[in-house]
């Protein structure tokens, strides 16, 4: 029997992530993350250092070769780093 007062767990979660402000912060996790899956695991190796700040995907890499490769691919970074988030989520990247 349930309660007349229940929710479903997702619901609930939502609620808190809105009421506490911590979908910027997941959005920010979700982004580092989908980092090396969208790149592949031979540029993550070269990735140093991956923010996002205010919807700005900073990468810092050891390799002079592997930015001047990824600076001419940026746009489509861009999209398939949102598209593996499922939202739009970040509007540019800046190679380091």
């Amino acid at each position: 029997m349930r309660n007349s007062n229940s929710k479903p767990i997702g619901a609930i979660l939502k609620e808190l992530i809105k009421e506490q402000n911590l979908q910027p912060g997941l959005d920010r996790a979700r982004v580092i993350m989908a980092w090396p899956e969208v790149v592949g695991l031979n540029v993550a190796r070269e990735t140093v250092k991956v923010s996002v700040h205010n919807r700005v995907l900073f990468v810092s890499l050891r390799s002079a070769i592997v930015r001047s490769e990824l600076l001419m691919l940026r746009k489509d970074i861009v999209a398939a780093i949102n598209r593996k988030v499922g939202y739009s989520v970040i509007d540019e990247v800046v190679l380091r």
